[in-house]
């Protein structure tokens, strides 16, 4: 879906309204339960105008699912979920549902014992059984770890790709307080890796209220050429008789999404605590700037920095396990003589694990090299970030050809001769 040059409305909180309203269910399972509920909520952000309403099925991975006893009824809570969100944006014309998915809620290798081919296998079902409902916008939201949000993006590519139709993937990622995720991304780190993945939007999601996000999205939209998207929470959280309880009002809620939209934000709704009413004034405010021509923000465009090595590689020709991996990263840590690590192999899983434990403890850039395409593609698709190709081997044009679509298939770029 291509967005044209105006700002953009999202909807708000599902969970909050919910829990006002008494439920203590788990979420996902309502559009079995309560489907009115769940229909009359998504309406409701309809009726104020909003451009796009999510889905109720953040947690409907089969992880998540699992633990609440609902593993065997997956495909039937994604099929009805979509078909209520898509009931009451019928009801205007221009409203677009967007397939929610949230993050696992379990930690990546190596930090955790979820990996690459397990979190992709949940995505990839999630997102098949969305697909088959009728999806075709997908927002990833609340990440975390960027790892894991470029293993769902895989998941989605690969499905547009073997479906043969064109997907909309938005991508937002949760930051902590010192303006990193958890797993220690920063703002530009996850611009970067996902205007290189080829998502449409990205942005942050959660965390905190819009005035605490409004520095993070100026990084990122310095950061991309793509269009930005930010759902904040409704301000601070505070605890009421055991109660989280979100106070800011709608009218405080929409002049700080105002700030939002003159930091770079183009797509714009409401996280935790949001209700229908903060949306609808957040889009009353923005619609009177942008009427005056103020929004949406012209930004430069970004062009990427070329990087200059100015110490040669070193390039390690072995097949790791994992504790030497570690004693090789302390070594090399040491060694500041080298600002550029190079990982060679023949297995692309080795190397990609190889990558994984190095790129955790190095400041340094870890590139890799291969004596074949598919070593290459297999290693860049499942390390935690896109590591760049060196050529260390005189390949054949078939081979060379191939390595070069592999290449601009994630965004990498292919290195050459002595650094």
């Amino acid at each position: 879906m291509l967005l044209d040059d105006r700002i953009y409305f999202y909807d708000g909180s599902k969970g909050t309204m919910f829990i006002q309203s008494g439920f203590k269910d788990f979420p996902e399972a309502l559009v079995l339960t309560y489907p009115d509920v769940v229909y009359e909520l998504a309406k409701s952000y309809v009726d104020v105008g909003c451009d796009f309403i999510q889905t109720n099925t953040f947690g409907a991975n089969g992880h998540t699912l699992t633990l609440n006893n609902l593993a065997n009824r997956q495909k039937e809570i994604i099929t009805k979920a979509f078909e209520l969100a898509s009931k009451a944006a019928s009801e205007r014309e221009g409203c677009n549902v967007v397939f929610s998915i949230g993050s696992i809620g379990k930690l990546m290798k190596p930090a955790g014992d979820m990996d690459f081919d397990e979190a992709y296998s949940l995505f990839y079902t999630m997102a098949d059984y969305a697909f088959s409902a009728g999806a075709r916008i997908f927002h990833l939201e609340t990440f975390t770890d960027l790892y894991e949000m470029k293993v769902a993006v895989l998941a989605l590519k690969d499905l547009s790709e073997q479906r043969e139709t064109k997907l909309t993937i938005y991508a937002t990622v949760a930051f902590e307080e010192n303006g990193r995720t958890l797993m220690g991304n920063t703002p530009e780190e996850c611009a970067k890796l996902l205007s290189k993945l080829g998502v449409n939007a990205l942005g942050a999601n959660c965390s905190f209220g819009a005035e605490k996000m409004m520095p993070i999205i100026e990084r990122m939209a310095r950061s991309t050429n793509l269009p930005i998207l930010a759902k904040p929470n409704c301000g601070l959280p505070k605890n009421v008789d055991g109660q989280i309880v979100f106070e800011q009002s709608p009218e405080e809620f929409a002049n700080e999404c105002l700030a939002l939209a003159k930091a770079g934000a183009q797509i714009i709704g409401g996280c935790c605590g949001t209700t229908p009413l903060h949306i609808q004034e957040m889009i009353r405010v923005l619609s009177e700037e942008q009427e005056k021509d103020i929004l949406p923000i012209k930004r430069a465009e970004y062009v990427e920095e070329k990087v200059v090595y100015k110490n040669p590689m070193v390039c390690y020709h072995k097949e790791w396990d994992e504790d030497s991996l570690y004693d090789l990263a302390y070594d090399i840590s040491d060694d500041d003589e080298n600002d550029l690590v190079c990982i060679y192999g023949n297995d692309g899983k080795n190397m990609a694990n190889a990558v994984a434990v190095l790129q955790r403890i190095l400041k340094k850039e870890v590139i890799i090299a291969c004596n074949n395409a598919e070593g290459y593609e297999v290693a860049i698709r499942r390390a935690p970030n896109l590591p760049n190709i060196y050529l260390t081997t005189d390949f054949d044009k078939s081979e060379m050809d191939k390595i070069i679509k592999i290449a601009e298939k994630y965004g990498v770029k292919i290195i050459e001769g002595e650094l």
